[in-house]
């Protein structure tokens, strides 16, 4: 047994860095800090910045997903849905529990950013994450030393311990609390935001500025049958969405932007601020609480908040030299392809 398999008995928090202190499973054991906006997560401004753009594995679906085949999909679409939520029971987590604990690796302020990350969710929706018991499923929080993935993680409850990636290189800030609830809403059940069918009603792409790998890879508007939107508009503003550079061939011309008659939206496109209220609202259709709060289904979409003051979120893509962590973290690998055969999320 490795020492990240350990873990989940003896990782106590060895690092020497931050303020707060945290036990073996991440769990603070100390009155927790105050967390500037903990609550305020409406579509909000854009906080943390992706600064490469220009790196993608060519591999991958959608430039971040593994284990999933192009054309599998493409046979698989249901365009008469509109959708980014697992619909399948098999993959929610029962009772909107998910056990975790943090791998060593990252520093006592990292491990608090974490921690408040899951906050969000447990005050305004009905996921509650609980330090590891003896559930034999849970999600593991992973540092690693990549400069070519910010994060990564799988797509809804898929048995056993689901690892959460997040690279810990101090100039990239992927320890941010938008990239951890990216993955989070990941590990909870959602799929991006621009691959909803309906999103050619909302957004226009611009192939000129894209490789047609990369179009056929991270653009296509898809709707496996599995998924579903609640009832809730297009969002914009929401974690899951791409901004309007990404993936582009320079870095900086237009990929994806709204269209004319929604062109207030396109400053919340790629947030990481936080969780949009129609996020928050998806959480709770999908866990069948929507009392907790967030928006309603069924409901026009909202004004966009005031334009943000710095630049959103841009995905990253990974160099033909990088490889994927393998080896005996990586479960279900049972084509020895070297690559984990569950779904895999890179943002």
């Amino acid at each position: 047994m490795n020492d990240e398999a350990l873990c989940a008995k003896s990782c106590a928090a060895d690092n020497s860095s931050g303020t707060e202190s945290a036990d073996r499973y991440g769990k603070r054991t100390t009155p927790e800090p105050t967390v500037a906006e903990a609550t305020t997560t409406s579509t909000a401004s854009i906080s943390s910045i992706i600064p490469s753009n220009n790196l993608m594995n060519n591999r991958l679906f959608e430039g971040d997903i593994i284990g999933i085949d192009v054309a599998v999909i493409a046979s698989s679409l249901n365009r008469n849905k509109k959708a980014n939520g697992l619909t399948d029971q098999r993959s929610r987590w029962v009772n909107g529990v998910i056990p975790y604990y943090i791998a060593k690796g990252f520093n006592l302020k990292q491990q608090g950013i974490i921690l408040d990350a899951m906050d969000d969710f447990s005050s305004q929706t009905c996921i509650k994450f609980q330090p590891l018991s003896d559930d034999p499923n849970s999600i593991r929080f992973r540092a690693t030393s990549s400069r070519d993935e910010c994060g990564k993680s799988q797509v809804g409850r898929k048995g056993g311990v689901q690892t959460v990636f997040l690279s810990v290189v101090d100039d990239r800030d992927c320890v941010s609390k938008g990239i951890i609830q990216h993955e989070l809403m990941h590990v909870v059940g959602f799929f991006h935001e621009q691959s909803r069918s309906d999103r050619n009603d909302f957004v226009d792409i611009n192939k000129k500025n894209l490789d047609p790998e990369d179009f056929q890879r991270n653009f296509l508007d898809w709707s496996p049958v599995e998924v579903t939107a609640f009832g809730f508009p297009y969002d914009f503003g929401s974690i899951m969405h791409y901004s309007t550079v990404a993936f582009s061939k320079d870095d900086n011309s237009w990929t994806i932007r709204p269209k004319k008659e929604w062109a207030q939206y396109e400053t919340v496109m790629g947030q990481r601020n936080g969780l949009s209220q129609i996020d928050i609202g998806k959480i709770n259709a999908m866990y069948k609480c929507p009392e907790r709060g967030g928006a309603k289904p069924n409901q026009p979409l909202p004004p966009p908040p005031s334009p943000p003051t710095r630049a959103p979120i841009r995905p990253t893509k990974i160099s033909s030299s990088s490889s994927f962590i393998t080896g005996s973290d990586d479960r279900n690998d049972d084509d020895n392809d070297g690559q984990p055969d569950h779904l895999f999320v890179r943002l």
